[in-house]
């Protein structure tokens, strides 16, 4: 299965883990934490702040693709909240993600020559 690589590279990103263990409170200020058996799985904030829209996004070359808001929405588009891509980070090297969350892509930015307003991205990590 080939995967499609996520190529909006403009952003900052963040990643916090998602608790994989099962907490049982006993009381008195006792609890029962069992060993995750799941693979680890993180969540991944992009912020983008440089995205905008172009007259005519089917001309674009590559590197102007990376922060067309038009090709980020088609890309949207293509896998929704349902279907894995590649995200490449730079400390985990490629992951297998999906979007988290449904894309929202702000208004733009009144004289800012398609410039839109910043925005997050938020993607979820896939065991495969």
């Amino acid at each position: 299965m080939s995967l499609e690589q996520f190529n909006f590279i403009y952003h900052k990103v963040s990643h916090r883990y998602r608790d994989r263990s099962t907490k049982l409170s006993l009381g008195n200020q006792w609890d029962y934490v069992t060993k995750p058996t799941a693979p680890v799985s993180r969540i991944f904030t992009l912020k983008y702040s440089v995205m905008k829209y172009f007259e005519n996004p089917q001309l674009l070359g590559p590197k102007e693709r990376r922060y067309s808001a038009d090709h980020l929405d088609e890309f949207y588009q293509r896998h929704e909240t349902w279907k894995e891509f590649l995200f490449q980070h730079h400390k985990f090297g490629n992951v297998v993600v999906r979007f988290d969350q449904a894309l929202e892509l702000p208004e733009g930015i009144t004289g800012g020559d398609g410039a839109i307003e910043p925005f997050t991205v938020v993607l979820r990590e896939v065991a495969l």
